[in-house]
Order: C-alpha cells, then structure tokens, then sequence
C-alpha cells in the first residue's frame, strides 16, 4: 500500500471518529418536541408567529440511511462561522451537501387522526426515564425547503403572502394535513378566516425572537464541527484535544423561548377543522 492511500484512509478514518465522538458527546433529547412533522392522515390547526420574511433561513445537510444511526440532520457549522466537517465530506459525496431550509414558529392548537378522529398523541420522556403521554399542541417549529414534497408546503405559503387580498401569515389560522406516505405523500394547507390572536396567545406569541427560533433549531440540529474551531468563549480544558462538542450546547434556550413553552396550556377558540 502507497505512503499517499496510508495518510488518505487515516484522515478518512480520523473524520468518522471525530464525527462519531461528537455525536456522542451531543446534548441527549428532552422527549419535547420542537418540530412539527406530520404522519399519513393527520390534520392540525395552525396559527404562524412569524411572517413568511421573518422565517429563520439556515443551511443544513441531510443524508438518508435505512440505519438510523448513520443518518446525517444537522445544520452546516458554517452558520455558525465554524469549519463544518460535513462540508469536507461532501467533496466526496455530493449527496452530504448542504441546503436551504426556513424554519417557521407556529402554534399549534389542535391535531386529529383524519381516519380515527383522535387527537395526536406523543410520549414526553421525563427525567426518570418514564413516558408520558401528550397531545401535539403549543409551540412547534415547521422546517420548510424548496425541495422535496415539503416544498409544496413552502411554495403555497409564498404564492399566499402575493396575494393583495389576503392576510399576513400572523392574522390567519392555517390547516394542515398529510395523505399518503413516501413517494405517495402530499400535503394539504388552507387559509382560514382571518381573526385576532386570543390575547394570551399574541402576549407568548411576542416573546418569539429569531435568535430563540434559531437556538432550538440549533439544539436539535446540531453543526459537527472540525478540529481547531471551537467556540472563544468556551475555554478548551484540554488544549492538546481538538475534538469539540456540537454547536448548541450550553445554550439559555429558556431565555428565549421560556414563555412561549407555556403557550402549550393555552386553549384558543378552535375554528372548523
């Protein structure tokens, strides 16, 4: 074996240690949700906290593998002003390469099972380890791309704020709902009636900023970042080490978005679904 194919199967295998470590090393998921992902069949009810121009645009790769441990879903480290290792990768898979995304605050009222007619459940894992069971309701965040089936999501909400006649994203409650799945899926979104935020609602809807928005993207989404950028204002305990932690952690995400998690308690008058 040629001195060169030595030093390039070690950096390779240096890469997918460091890439390995740091998932490690990432901050363990809560069990609260900060997405809103839909599966077949269900419908929610949606009001937007933000408009359309204020959604938060960051570049992410995204890599799929039937393995869920060798999926790639995280924010480009270059959003952060960091050297991203997936952005290395990617001259060698072209797959890994970043893309635009537009991550949109919204409140979510209520979700039902189209066919069932129950309303959408999830498990919030406790401290202890313990499940409990809740429905999807309060602040979620709608992950929005050009492309994909998704991009039918983005598409429509571009064409609705054109329209002279219709009202902003905030003064509209929105329905949406998925068919299908795979290649099969679609999505469906309408408009409502424009109406007033119920007070409570536009008071947590006011605390939202695009710095918090960004925060928890951050948090679930997390930047794999290469050797020699960690951040200035956390100090290296360990100088000779340059494996750092993913971007996101340490963050006050309370400080933000405090307020907003307790929309979740918040019960609006609920339009037609």
């Amino acid at each position: 074996m040629s001195r060169q194919k030595e030093q390039t199967m070690a950096v390779n295998a240096l890469d997918l240690i460091d890439e390995q470590l740091q998932k490690a090393a990432a901050p363990r998921s809560t069990g609260k949700p900060i997405f809103l992902f839909l599966k077949p069949d269900e419908k929610f009810l949606i009001r937007p906290l933000f408009d359309l121009s204020d959604a938060v645009p960051l570049m992410k790769h995204n890599l799929w593998n039937d393995d869920p441990g060798k999926r790639v879903n995280a924010v480009c480290a270059s959003e952060e002003g960091k050297t991203c290792l997936y952005c290395q990768q990617a001259s060698e898979n072209k797959k890994l390469t970043a893309k635009l995304h537009f991550y949109l605050p919204v409140f979510v009222y209520k979700g039902i099972n189209q066919k069932t007619q129950k309303e959408v459940t999830f498990e919030e894992t406790q401290e202890d380890g313990s499940k409990v069971t809740k429905f999807v309701k309060g602040f979620r965040i709608l992950e929005l791309a050009a492309f994909g089936t998704i991009g039918d999501i983005l598409k429509w909400l571009r064409e609705f704020v054109k329209e002279d006649d219709g009202c902003a994203l905030t003064e509209c409650d929105f329905s949406l709902s998925q068919s299908g799945e795979g290649t099969s899926k679609t999505f469906i979104i309408r408009n409502k009636a424009p109406k007033p935020m119920a007070k409570e609602l536009a008071q947590k809807a006011a605390t939202v900023d695009l710095a918090g928005v960004k925060a928890r993207v951050l948090e679930a989404r997390a930047p794999f970042i290469v050797e020699g950028s960690a951040k200035a204002e956390e100090p290296d305990p360990f100088e000779e080490d340059k494996i750092h932690s993913p971007a996101g952690r340490g963050v006050d995400f309370g400080k933000h978005l405090k307020s907003v998690l307790a929309a979740e308690e918040l019960d609006d008058t609920i339009m037609d679904f």
